[in-house]
């Protein structure tokens, strides 16, 4: 079997995985993601590596570390966490690389965006003919909208990333000359749907980092010309102030829990004593943090006591809290470097363009939500699997410029 069948069949089977994690209707089993990372995983090793991300290996070595100084409580089965942490890092971070694997990569991220895409556009459709898949206790109503997901904030993501692809494509003009008013007229209804599917979630978070990744792709498409990238905010301002009736009705959900936030006392109040605790946890160990996937027991809002699973209300004081500076440090460096790269990138600037939005998103959004060390978690896979994908378009780019200047030598 050829490596491009290998790098096909591994990608449909981690696409179909990730769906399954995300829409509950999906025939699946409880392990059917982890067997699939582990495939992919003895894939990954078994190729010959060109390169290993040191700053990952940081990272790898804070965890193991935060493990063994501080030997968090049993509860929260962090060797296990981390096992589950380390295989996703292996599939898709940069830790390890070559051609195949950083093919392997950009594919994946490609076919994410695409199924992604397709949950928002069914979970739109099934808002209008009355079908939710949201999960809730029995006989408890909720405003907020899941979709075909099992629960609104999975949508959230689903939306405001699905926001980003949309509107990057008819920024970059990434449709059919020969049906150019068609695929114009789909990528606007793909726009339109996800914004609304992204209103009835009512995810605050996600609509602040949809925005926020949103003016980074008007940025990037205008840096040369700071007057229009300014008078492009003006005119989409505009629109929204005109066209607030038409979607207003939809903002009931994020209205009530903005309401229900201002009531007890601050626009922030869902979030405000997670991000004490795990400020006062990083205090107490700010080098090595307290343990990976650990909390303080004080703090008993913050994990099931049953399965030991947490909340931490935030990626960026999590990770500070768990594996210390020491993690948290060579993380930043990759992540800001890894956004820099794309923002500087004139070679392809459609996909550039998508791996800094969609970034830009994540800084955003894991102020509020708490999943970079969650291996077993849909989001955090796809945020490692943008850093990833990030890096392997530097290396194939790179690689390509070399061989065009080798070449214009030979023919000198």
């Amino acid at each position: 079997m050829t490596n491009e069948k290998i790098i096909n069949i591994i990608n449909w089977a981690m696409l179909y995985a990730l769906a399954s994690l995300v829409v509950p209707v999906l025939p699946t089993h409880a392990l059917l993601y982890y067997v699939i990372l582990v495939g992919a995983t003895g894939y990954v090793l078994h190729c010959r590596q060109e390169r290993i991300d040191l700053r990952v290996v940081l990272i790898v070595l804070a965890c193991v570390l935060s493990i063994v100084l501080n030997d968090p409580p049993a509860l929260f089965k962090s060797w296990g966490r981390f096992g589950l942490f380390f295989l996703m890092l292996i599939v898709a971070s940069p830790l390890c690389q070559n051609e195949k694997i950083n093919t392997l990569r950009l594919k994946l991220f490609e076919g994410v965006m695409t199924v992604i895409g397709i949950i928002t556009i069914l979970s739109c459709l099934a808002y209008f003919l009355g079908i939710d898949l949201t999960i809730r206790p029995k006989g408890v109503t909720n405003l907020f909208f899941g979709g075909l997901t099992g629960n609104s904030m999975l949508l959230a993501v689903c939306t405001g990333l699905s926001v980003l692809y949309s509107f990057n494509l008819l920024l970059h003009r990434q449709y059919s000359r020969k049906y150019k008013k068609l695929h114009i007229a789909w990528l606007c209804v793909f726009l339109l749907a996800s914004f609304l599917c992204l209103l009835l979630s009512g995810s605050r978070g996600a609509a602040i980092s949809t925005i926020a990744g949103m003016l980074l792709l008007l940025y990037k498409q205008n840096k040369e010309n700071v007057a229009r990238f300014f008078l492009y905010i003006v005119i989409l301002g505009a629109l929204g102030t005109v066209t607030f009736t038409l979607w207003e009705p939809y903002t009931k959900a994020l209205v009530e829990k903005q309401r229900g936030n201002d009531i007890s006392g601050s626009a922030t109040a869902s979030r405000d004593n997670k991000w004490e605790a795990r400020i006062d946890e990083f205090k107490s160990s700010p080098i090595f943090g307290i343990g990976f996937s650990a909390v303080d027991l004080q703090n008993k809002g913050d994990y099931m006591e049953t399965e030991g699973i947490v909340e931490t209300g935030t990626s960026w004081g999590g990770m500070l809290s768990m594996i210390g500076l020491m993690g948290f440090i060579p993380f930043l460096l990759l992540y800001a470097h890894s956004v820099w790269l794309l923002l500087i990138d004139e070679k392809c600037p459609y996909f550039s363009g998508l791996l800094a939005a969609v970034l830009c998103w994540f800084s955003v959004h894991m102020i509020v939500e708490g999943y970079v060390l969650a291996g077993g978690s849909f989001l955090c896979f796809i945020l490692w699997l943008t850093i990833g994908a990030a890096s392997a378009y530097h290396k194939l780019v790179c690689k390509q410029e070399k061989i065009k200047e080798v070449n214009n030598e030979v023919t000198v």
